[in-house]
């Protein structure tokens, strides 16, 4: 869906590409970046392990949602920008590769095409009711 993200000073990940990365390029990356330790960025104890193999920051990102609230909290970054890839697609497809953003409040994104809202609020609707959730 198209939307409008104002994202004015987001956490720069998108240096990264998609290349593998170890967990300690990953953590002296952000140590640069927000002076947060890995102790303060309280990391998934997955990540710290001597063995964990090299991976894309997408990955980081995903599986650690308490480091992304105290980045948030921060107040200094208002979003993240990084490459994620579809594994569904072939690497040689131009959208197997996507820049993405994590935006840290709601009133971050806009939906650029107000026809589809109504669609997408329906469906929306119609997926979380089948989850048990409330809109």
């Amino acid at each position: 869906l198209p939307f409008f993200l104002n994202i004015r000073n987001p956490l720069n990940l998108a240096i990264f590409k998609n290349d593998d990365i170890s967990t300690k390029q990953f953590l002296d990356w952000m140590y640069l970046q927000t002076g947060m330790t890995e102790k303060d960025l309280d990391m998934n104890p997955l990540f710290l392990e001597p063995d964990f193999p090299k991976r894309p920051v997408w990955v980081f990102i995903r599986n650690n949602a308490p480091m992304l609230k105290k980045i948030a909290d921060m107040n200094v970054f208002d979003g993240i920008e990084f490459y994620e890839f579809c594994p569904n697609l072939e690497p040689t497809d131009p959208a197997y590769e996507t820049k993405a953003y994590v935006i840290f409040n709601p009133h971050q994104a806009k939906l650029a095409d107000p026809n589809r809202g109504e669609v997408m609020l329906a469906s929306l609707k119609s997926f979380m009711l089948k989850r048990g959730g409330k809109l």
